[in-house]
Order: C-alpha cells, then structure tokens, then sequence
C-alpha cells in the first residue's frame, strides 16, 4: 500500500504501471475525457532504474514536505501546500505536520488481477433491436435479454460494443438469452477495430467453448463486433435471436477494476455530482475514499463521494477501496457566448454511421438535437450517440424514452432520478421535453424541474409558429411560466419558403420581431427552426441564397440559435407529410443541400465571437416594407430594399449595425451616407469576414458589397451609440419594458404580459395553486417607492384578489428583503402600496393566501405598475363591474373567459374554444372543450362556469355537443348572486340521446351574477382506455 497526497503538485509512485502523475501536464480535452484513464497517469519523470530502488528505500518514511520534491528528493506522498477552497484547509508549514483535513488517500499497488469484462456498462449497437433491448448487453444482467427483430429471410445480424477507449482483448464471453419462442445464434465471425470503420476477423465461433471464446493473439481494439452467419429460426418460422449478454474480456489490474457510473465529467462551477462505483471484478470494499487532486477547481466529499465544481479548469478525482482504484477525469468551464449551431436529429430515420458524424462535423453543426430515443433499427441510442457526440466534439440533447407527454405523468422525483443519469457526462447539451406543443404551459413544471435538477441543461421545447389567437401572449406565456431565469432559450419553428418559385412567407418578420421583442422584454435568448427541407405540396426545397437569407434575418433580429430542420430525410409511407428531401437524402448521403447549409453554419461561426452577446435593440426596414422604415435621423441611410438592425452588446454596450440584403435573387451594392456628423466613419469597422477591416469611404459615406440574401456587419467605435439614450425614469411606470415571470398562468387568454402591458382592463389569472408569486427582473438598479396591483375589471372585478400579499425587493436576484405584507385585504379599500424609497432590480410580489372561489383558487389581477411618485403621478383608481352585453344573436357568452373544473388542452381542445361562436368541429384544430381525460367512472362531477358581471336576468341555455356521440347522461344548471350560493334551475338525469343535437335548456327568467353547467354523470366512455369518461362539449350559449 503506499500513501499519496493530492495538492498542487501530485505524484504517484507505484511498483508497477501506475506511473507518476503531475496535473500541471494534464491537457484534458472534453471530447477525449473517456478515451483512456490510464493516459492520465503516464509519462514518469524520473528515470527508471532508480525508481525501484528510491521507492524500496522510502516506503517505510514518514511523508516528507512539498519542498523535498522542489529540491529533487521523492516522497510515497506529497504534502498540500495550497489551500483548499472548498474547505479552507491548509497544511501547517512551519512544523511539517498535517491537519486531519489533509487531502491524503491511500492508493493500492497495481497488480493484474485476471481477465475481466470491460464491455461493462458500454454503448453498444445492432442492425436489429426489439424495444430499445441493445443495452441488455452489457449491462451485466444475465436476467435482461437483447431481442433482435424478426425477419422472413435469414439476416446477418450484427452486434458492434463500443468500449469507448482501447483494450488490449483477449476474448468475448456469450450468454443466450431466456426470451421465448427466439432462435439462437449459432454461428458468427468476431471482428475488431481501432476506429469503428475498418474491422479485422480474429475469430469465429468454431473457436467458442462453454460460451467464452479466447484469442489466439491479443489484439487492441475500441470496437468490437458480431457478424451472425448462422441463426436457428424460432417458434414463428422467422429469423431472430437474443442474448442476455455480450462481454469483451481484457486483463485488467487493480486500477482498472473499479468503474464509476460516470468514467468523466463535464461541469459548470457550481453544479453537484454523485453516483455509484462498481468492480468489474468481485465487489468494492464497504467505504471508498474519494479525493480530488485540483480541490480549487473540483472538490469531493472524502467518504460519500459528493462532488462539487468550483472554478473553471482540470482536475481528476481518485477514488479507492483499499484494494483498487480508478482515476475520473473532469473539466470545468464557465460557459462562454456563441451561437448554437443545431440540428433536429431523428435517430430513427436512418443509421447512426460514424460517416453521419463525419457530416455534422464538416457541416459546422454544434449541437445535435435527437427527438427520438430508439435509432433506425431499434435500438435505444442515448449513451451511443452521446459517446459519439463527445469524441466529434458536439453536443447532444437526450432523447429519453419517457418523451413528450409522458412527461407529464412523471413526478419531480422521477424527473430528477432522470436527468441525473445525464447531468455532468461529457457530450450531454440537454434533454429532450416536447417539440410544438398547443398548450405549453403544462410543460413548464416539467422543464423547471429538470433545470433545478441540471442548471446547465438546455431543455427542448420548441413552440408552433403562429396559427392564429392571441400569439403574443402564447408566446411570452411560455416564457413567464418558466420564468426568465430558468429559461435557456425561446424556440420556433415557421418554414417560409413555399411552394411558389422565389416567393417568400411574409409572416416570417412578424415571428422575427415577435420574438425578438419577447426576448428583449424577458432577457432570454430566443432561437429557431431553418429550413432545409421540401415537403411535397407544402414546402419547396430551398437553394443556397435563400437559406443564406433565413438565417442572415434571423442574425439581424437577435436570434442566438440557428436550428436546421431536417437532418435526414424523413421516409415517406405514404400517407403523411412526404418530404423530398433533408441535409442528408434517404440513404444517408449528402444532399444537394448540404454544401449551402455549410456555407450558412461558416458564416454563423464567424460572427458568433462579435454577437452571441448582443441584443437587437432595433430593426428597420430601408423600403417600409415588412417592417419600421429607417428613421431619417438615424446616423445613417441609405436607398435600396435592405434589412438594418442596431445590435448592442449586453456586458460593455458595443453597438454593431447589420446589413441584410431583402433580394436572395441578387447580389446588391448598398451605398449609406452619415447622417450629421456624430459617427466617424474612419472608426467604423467591417467585420463581416471575423477580421475588423476599415471602411472604404466615399467622401461622407462608404458601399457594401451583399451577396443574394447575404449581409454584412459592421462595428460602431467603443461608447457610440446609434439609438436614441433611454426614458428617464422620473415618473414612469418601472415595469413598462419589463416581464414578469409567475408562478403559474391559466394560459387561457389572460396572460401574464397583461400584468403591465399598459391596458387595465385586461387581465392576468394564475392556475390553481394555494399560493404563487410575480417576479419583475428591471434588468438594472431602480429607485422606486410605490407599487399599485390592480384588481381584474369586467365581470370579476375584485372577486379573485389574493386574500393576503407582501412584496419583496433584491438587487442580486437571489437574497430579497420584505418591504411591505397586507394580510385578509378587502378589495374595496384597497390603494396603492407606498414604500420608503427603494432601490432594487428585482421586484417580487407574492400571493401569502388565496381564498376559494367557485371552486377556483385561482388569482386575478389587472395591472401591476411601479414608480418613482414625486407627488405627480396620479393616485390609482379601482376598476368598476361591468354590464354583461349581448352579441347580435342575444348570445350573452361570445367571447366570455369560461372557469372550469378541468381541461384537457392538447390535440385541438382547448376551453377558450366553448365561446368562441365556432359549432362545427374540425377534428386536430377546433374541437371544443374536454375535461381532463383518464377518468375511470362515470360518476364523475365536472362544470363549466361564467361570471356575468352586475346581475342580469337569464331564463335558456344551449349546450352544444362536440361529437354525435358519447354526450353526457346527468347534468343541470345552477345560477348564483354570490359565487357561493347556488340555485339550481334546470336538471336531467339519463339524458340518453346519442346525437349531436343542441341541448336547449329553458328555465323561469332569474336573476344571476354567476351561471354554471354542471355534469355528475359522464355520457359512453371506455374506461379501459387511457382516454377513460370525459366531457366534451363544442359550444355553450346563454340568453336572457
């Protein structure tokens, strides 16, 4: 056993192979982390001959200071002569002792131990996989089995484990597998290969005995593979096989045997690890010892293994039993601006080739976006790809097979349990949550938890484009529930080139700048889908210029993530959407778009150091078309029809101006003459090729050159601005360009931007919750000393208004202070919320205590605004209640906000669509109103109610059904005056029509604030269904 401490210069000295070690040489690259562990521990620097001989003299010594081995002498452990920052301590230099923190670990001699399985735990892949079932084999469970598909012919099967670094193998062992009815592999060639492309044949199975086969010569190779020549059929008369387990055998020694759930990592200063360390061989001791080499840069909790990052560097992380150990090598790094350059990847649409990588590498692709767990042969594919990823270089976003809504089934536990699998492993971006959803705001629980559980992964969730209602606030919605601070981009997708030749979707600037707005307002970055596609009768394959185009506007408008829509060429089964073609075709190949796609991802790649840091604070258009027209005033202009946006640097406020040439037909010569004479064009550089070149001026103005959809950029002098200097805020509302972020939203319409979007007579509603908050980011220090919370208008006035409240104030965003509570607040008395003067960036507000309403525990606000009040802003003035007024039809419910006792919002329902005026159904789009689904039991209570505001007199209601069928059995309506006593004034009980006919219920005329339908027996169902008992209704109208 020999002794060795870790500290800033680190040593190893051993009997055998495992060689000294200084970290000062470690060039850790993140993409060659798991290559090989024993490459961190070579190159010994003392010379051989005298290595035996110092080790057998020193290894009965007492441990010697950290200056012996400055002054050449060699020590069985190095003393820690720097502090650790993680625990503070320091080893007391003047007496030469050690203090019982001492980052000290007993390391084991290296012995070779015998032949063992370092297939263990690996990425392995086949041409044949049933249910994700390739992992089976190597995971070292002889009670799992790999099922391959059936086939009517015999197939070659193949099986190829990756064992992520080179061994020298020396065999493989094979374990059939139990699954019944499949037939049985019974001959195969064993091939190896040091690269994954080419292979050599090392054996057959003539060669295998009681399930292990040995080599004749040992052989180094990462990637080992099974080429099936013989398979026994099974029970069905079809070709298929199954193994429980496929090991590669190499001897190992004792530094070898230990293997860690995570072989290196990848983190951010302040992310957490822990996980679990196995043998290949025997188990480990009871107590491992872990201790980090860099403490300053990684420290690890000596005995349970908890490891936290703290600065940016390398490190390794040693662990031991007493008996064996291993080396973990880890990166941390404080991510740094660029633009992401991505592709949506589906895994199933073609094979995963290592030529694939070879594209996306060549291509400039940065970040794989896989939506699909299992691959084009079934295999599940997320550790190999991400293996994969890491060795290109790239970044991957885990598909996971709990995917899209199955999310929502999941507890936060298991959302953790899930995402710590991935969090910290090199190659892992991100996880894959939902691509389009119509609702999205149920899905911000889902991606708040995996950020709480990864701070530094980039969840997937990418929004529709507009299809109509209110997208704004679809939109920022999404945004405001997930809160700004957690959000790590806003994705779309809106593919403008059409079918017509040359023509372009103009609704493509109103996404632009929809988004750029909402990203401007909230602070996140926001980012979207290009399109390299065709799809037959929807979408025409674009050329070069117009991708160049797509994205030159999407630099303009500030967007920090470029996506490529589609990277293999879905196949067609003939029903669907039938694509023509992706970046790769239908083989897998280059496509003729892929060389355009390069040239895009180069000019991205270039600007990406000067603005994956700025925000477009201005866009205009030069021709008024599409957009704002450049103001005469600006400090330049220019004739022509270009794209010019104002960008501006978020850290040090450099300003740049891009150019974008509207004609992708084209090339264009841009002539801009200086307005005024505050801009020196002799400072104004051309960035536009990554290297600041000077303008070739033309007396008092210069030209661009701008390829067909091409752009230029050029760079402002340091401390220029070209926009005018902002509002004072004397006076003004705080919150005006501000967004709040909440703790929920109803996202039915009243929206969390209407909390200060300047109107108070629009409202926000939270969903149901006991309590919640409202946070403002004023993205800088203010001064402030009133904040008025308005109560709702229309037919609610006041009726929702949290029953107690406090706000809370913080310049950092992450210690508040309670600068004001109110407690059982009457709605009719309240008035704004004077404070002593204030200063802050962050304004919280939050909501202590709901009160149950129609069975809601919901909060209603009009607007929020926050002053500087020098006495002259004007005092605040309550909303007052509203008549209710009848449309054209007498129908006093068109257009009115239904509460309803749940929704199920997915697939074309929505409750907005209940008083909409639309009865017809058009299946997927507009269908209705459903409640949540799942049900397994008619008796079920659901309701859909209205507030009628100052009370009107009712006497008919009409209730349309969504379908001709499966309408609801027992059901009534009830009116009330309060919103907590009810009359009930019509009912039914086995209302057996199955059709599709209007409900007309007609009552004695009645006065009501408040009017609901309410069902207690669901209509026909199938409760064995995930779908269950349900109520679905089209419409409902209400008349006087």
């Amino acid at each position: 056993m020999i002794r060795c401490r870790v500290g800033h210069v680190l040593c190893f000295v051993t009997m055998s192979r495992f060689d000294v070690a200084c970290h000062n040489s470690f060039k850790i690259r993140s993409q060659k982390m798991e290559k090989d562990t024993h490459n961190l521990l070579r190159h010994l620097l003392l010379v051989t001959s005298c290595l035996f001989l110092l080790v057998s003299i020193l290894s009965a010594c007492t441990c010697k200071k950290a200056d012996d081995v400055a002054t050449g002498s060699a020590s069985n452990s190095l003393d820690e002569t720097a502090a650790d920052t993680a625990t503070g301590t320091k080893e007391n230099t003047e007496t030469g002792t050690e203090t019982e923190s001492d980052a000290t670990l007993e390391l084991p001699e290296e012995r070779s131990i015998g032949s063992a399985n370092v297939a263990l735990g690996c990425p392995v892949i086949t041409n044949g996989c049933k249910d994700g079932s390739n992992q089976n084999l190597t995971d070292g469970k002889s009670n799992t089995n790999y099922v391959s598909d059936e086939h009517e012919d015999f197939y070659s099967f193949e099986i190829v484990v990756d064992l992520t670094r080179s061994y020298p193998v020396n065999g493989i062992r094979l374990q059939n597998g139990n699954a019944k009815k499949v037939g049985k592999l019974t001959g195969f060639i064993l091939s190896v290969s040091a690269d994954g492309r080419t292979y050599n044949e090392v054996a057959d199975q003539s060669a295998l005995k009681d399930g292990q086969l040995l080599l004749d010569v040992v052989t180094d190779a990462r990637y080992v593979k099974i080429t099936a020549t013989e398979v026994t059929k099974r029970s069905s008369d079809k070709y298929a096989i199954s193994l429980s387990e496929m090991e590669v055998l190499s001897e190992i020694t004792t530094h070898d045997n230990l293997l860690p759930q995570k072989r290196a990592l990848a983190m951010q200063p302040g992310a957490t690890d822990r996980f679990a360390v196995r043998c290949r061989l025997g188990t480990p001791a009871d107590t491992l010892q872990w201790v980090s080499d860099r403490p300053e840069v990684v420290s690890v909790e000596r005995t349970t293994g908890e490891i936290t990052a703290h600065a940016d560097g390398t490190a390794t992380i040693y662990v031991s039993d007493g008996i064996n150990c291993t080396a973990i090598p880890v990166t941390v790094a404080t991510p740094k601006p660029a633009y992401t350059i991505s592709t949506f990847y589906l895994a199933n649409h073609a094979p995963n080739t290592l030529e694939v990588f070879d594209y996306l590498k060549e291509c400039g692709i940065t970040f794989i976006e896989n939506c699909r767990p299992y691959d084009y042969y079934g295999n599940l594919t997320t550790e190999y790809l991400r293996v994969m990823a890491n060795d290109y270089g790239l970044t991957l976003s885990v598909a996971d097979p709990v995917k899209e809504d199955a999310w929502l089934s999941t507890t936060e536990g298991e959302i953790t349990a899930i995402v710590n699998r991935y969090k910290n492993l090199p190659g892992i971006g991100g996880i894959y949550l939902r691509d389009e959803p119509s609702q999205p705001n149920v899905f911000a629980p889902i991606y708040k938890a995996v950020v709480a559980a990864d701070p530094a992964s980039n969840p997937h969730l990418n929004l529709l484009p507009n299809v109509g209602g209110n997208y704004y606030g679809y939109v920022s919605d999404w945004v405001a529930t997930v809160g700004s601070q957690n959000l790590k981009c806003l994705s779309y997708d809106m593919y403008p080139f059409g079918t017509s030749r040359n023509s372009i979707n103009n609704a493509v600037y109103d996404h632009l700048d929809l988004y750029r707005r909402v990203g401007n307002t909230w602070g996140v970055n926001t980012g979207y889908y290009m399109q390299a596609m065709g799809i037959n009768g929807a979408y025409r394959v674009p050329n070069d210029n117009e991708m160049m185009y797509y994205a030159s506007l999407g630099v303009a408008y500030g967007l920090k993530e470029f996506k490529w829509f589609v990277w293999f060429t879905p196949p067609y089964s003939g029903a669907g959407e039938h694509f023509i073609t992706g970046i790769l075709d239908s083989e897998g190949k280059k496509s003729a778009l892929f060389d355009g796609v390069t040239a895009v991802d180069q000019m991205l790649s270039t600007l990406s150091p000067y603005l994956a840091n700025t925000d477009s604070v201005a866009v205009y258009h030069t021709d008024g078309k599409n957009g704002n027209k450049l103001p005469a005033d600006f400090c330049l202009n220019t004739t022509g029809s270009y794209v010019v946006s104002a960008m501006r640097d978020r850290t040090d406020g450099q300003e740049y101006l891009v150019v974008v040439n509207k004609s992708f037909r084209k090339e264009m010569t841009a002539d801009f003459t200086a307005v005024g004479n505050s801009l020196d064009l002799s400072a104004v550089m051309d960035i536009t090729s990554g290297t600041p070149t000077a303008l070739k001026k033309n007396g008092n103005g210069f030209s661009l050159s701008l390829k067909a959809g091409g752009l230029a950029v050029l760079q402002f002098p340091q401390g220029y601005s070209a926009l005018p200097a902002a509002d004072p805020k004397d006076g003004k509302n705080l919150l005006q360009d501000c967004g709040a972020s909440v703790s929920s939203s109803a996202g039915d319409g009243r929206y969390a931007y209407m909390l200060n979007d300047g109107d108070r007579t629009t409202n926000f509603a939270t969903a149901q919750e006991q309590t919640g908050w409202i946070l403002y980011d004023l993205h800088t220090v203010c001064t402030f000393n009133r904040v008025d919370i308005y109560p709702a208008s229309g037919q609610t006035v006041g009726f929702f208004f949290p029953k107690a409240l406090s706000v809370w104030i913080s310049e950092d965003g992450k210690k508040f202070k309670k600068v004001a509570s109110y407690a059982d607040i009457d709605v009719y008395k309240w008035g704004s919320i004077r404070l002593d003067t204030a200063k802050a960036r962050y304004i919280r507000i939050d909501i202590d205590d709901i009160e149950e309403r129609l069975g809601q525990t919901i909060v209603e606000i009009g607007e929020i605004e926050v002053y500087l009040d020098n006495g002259k802003v004007p005092a605040m003035v309550l909303p007052e209640e509203k008549e209710l007024k009848p449309a054209d039809n007498g129908n006093l419910l068109l257009g009115q906000t239904p509460y309803v006792s749940s929704s199920y919002e997915e697939y074309g329902w929505t409750k907005n669509q209940l008083t909409d005026g639309c009865i017809g159904m058009n299946v997927g789009v507009h269908q209705g109103w459903c409640s949540m689904i799942g049900s397994k039991t008619r008796d079920i209570t659901e309701w859909v109610m209205f507030a009628l505001g100052k009370p009107i007199t009712i006497s008919k209601m009409v209730v349309y059904p969504s379908y001709d069928s499966e309408f609801v059995e027992d059901y009534h309506v009830e009116v009330s005056l309060d919103g907590l006593t009810w009359t009930t004034v019509w009912s039914i009980t086995g209302d057996n029509k199955d059709n599709g006919d209007p409900r007309v219920m007609t009552f004695d005329p009645v006065e009501a604030r408040y009017v609901r339908f309410v069902v207690t027996k669901m209509g026909n169902g199938n409760p064995a269904s995930a779908i269950g008992y349900k109520v679905q209704i089209g419409e409902i109208e209400l008349y006087r």
